[in-house]
């Protein structure tokens, strides 16, 4: 949004391990297709498997989020300690899972969104990062909508990429360094690479 609203601020938008273009689907821990059309819904769902206290929660984003566990920042890292607290505390959770479900910038019907042409009027390249050992948005999922979107020219040449670090959702607190890696490179060929042709 920030992106295509100041395209002369903000040159190129990084999605690392974020929704897909077309919105998110949920699924419960037995794979099962949730539907989240409002609050209740997102409401009944989190309290479905959400826990509710700091250390459960640590023990869910380990087990269910982690790709490396035995990589995982202890339960008293402070990485750890703010992300509890503001995973139970955020108040806008159910808006930001509703968010995510209507979420759609492609000319394809989203499950519970309409087509859009936001991807014709990019002015500012977007990178997809992703990974596919991520375990809780589907690679499959971002990686193929995302070539079909280059593939298609639902953007205009160039202004869409995917990158693929091979680890999972938390990669960026699992394996910051494999994740730096892939950042570096999508940003050297993809920014700096353009600027140094055009001397911009």
């Amino acid at each position: 949004y920030l992106a295509q609203k100041y395209p002369n601020v903000i040159t190129t938008a990084f999605l690392a391990h974020s929704i897909p273009l077309n919105g998110l689907r949920y699924v419960d821990l037995t794979g099962e297709v949730l539907d989240v059309e409002s609050f209740d819904d997102v409401e009944s769902m989190l309290d479905s498997f959400y826990p509710n206290d700091q250390d459960s929660l640590y023990d869910f984003i380990k087990t269910y989020f982690s790709s490396n566990p035995d990589g995982f920042p202890p339960k008293d890292h402070a990485i750890n300690l703010y992300g509890a607290e503001s995973s139970i505390n955020m108040p806008g959770k159910a808006e930001a899972t509703i968010a995510n479900s209507v979420f759609n910038v492609c000319p394809i019907q989203g499950q519970y969104s309409e087509a859009s042409n936001a991807l014709a009027l990019l002015k500012s390249k977007v990178i997809v990062i992703h990974g596919s050992e991520d375990m809780v948005v589907s690679p499959t999922q971002v990686e193929s909508v995302t070539k079909l979107a280059i593939a298609e020219q639902w953007a205009p040449s160039g202004m869409v990429s995917y990158y693929d670090d091979g680890e999972g959702h938390m990669v960026i607190i699992d394996k910051p360094t494999a994740f730096a890696d892939v950042y570096r490179k999508a940003f050297e060929e993809k920014v700096l690479h353009e600027q140094e042709q055009t001397g911009f």
